[in-house]
């Protein structure tokens, strides 16, 4: 007899696919919405407030930053969060992320 389970605890699953069998393993992340509210605010600080010629990067580094946020990559997350532009790090978004990272 085959004595395979799978549990999922606190997780919503849209078209999410998950695969068993013998020696297999998988992970599905989730989010938190409230870090996913923080890092949508992120993002309209840096449209706002970062330099023209920094936009670009500093987009692309908060999704990097995310990801990290998300993975609890501490350690690549702090270091993501010092490329951002120092008018986004010291934003109130940026210090409640900053918070977040230094508390995982």
């Amino acid at each position: 007899m085959d004595n395979r389970s799978i549990s999922i605890q606190n997780s919503t699953l849209n078209n999410t696919n998950l695969s068993s069998g013998d020696g297999n393993s998988q992970s599905v992340v989730t989010n938190n919405p409230a870090v996913e509210d923080l890092f949508k605010q992120l993002v309209n600080v840096i449209e706002k407030e970062s330099p023209e010629d920094e936009k670009a990067d500093a987009l692309e580094n908060a999704a990097k930053l995310q990801e990290a946020v998300n993975k609890n990559d501490k350690t690549r997350a702090k270091r993501i969060f010092n490329w951002l532009p120092t008018v986004v790090q010291a934003s109130s978004v940026g210090v409640e992320i900053l918070k977040l990272i230094n508390s995982q």
